[in-house]
């Protein structure tokens, strides 16, 4: 059963934690702010965080990012998206 976490946020968002391992198949990021953004993706696991983009991305205004390498997201584990300013984003998550 495939699951998505979309949304926009301007600072933070955290996905809900699954009780079955999942794979996220591929993700984008797109700035929506009307200057350039800066994003980190990171897989949190417990109490660290995992980034599964590059640190730090830039992106200039209306610039998008896709990440398509499958990731396994582990039972509990959460994606949290942080970013300086308006970004929709969109995670493509499948069962193992």
């Amino acid at each position: 059963m495939a699951w998505a976490f979309r949304g926009n946020t301007a600072s933070m968002a955290t996905s809900e934690a699954k009780k079955l391992p999942m794979v996220i198949s591929s993700f984008t990021l797109a700035n929506k702010a009307a200057a350039g953004i800066v994003a980190n993706v990171y897989m949190i696991s417990g109490v660290n965080l995992y980034h599964i983009a590059p640190a730090n991305l830039s992106l200039g205004v209306s610039e998008m990012y896709q990440g398509d390498n499958q990731i396994v997201m582990l039972a509990t584990e959460q994606i949290r998206v942080q970013t300086s300013g308006s970004t929709d984003f969109n995670f493509f998550i499948d069962n193992m």
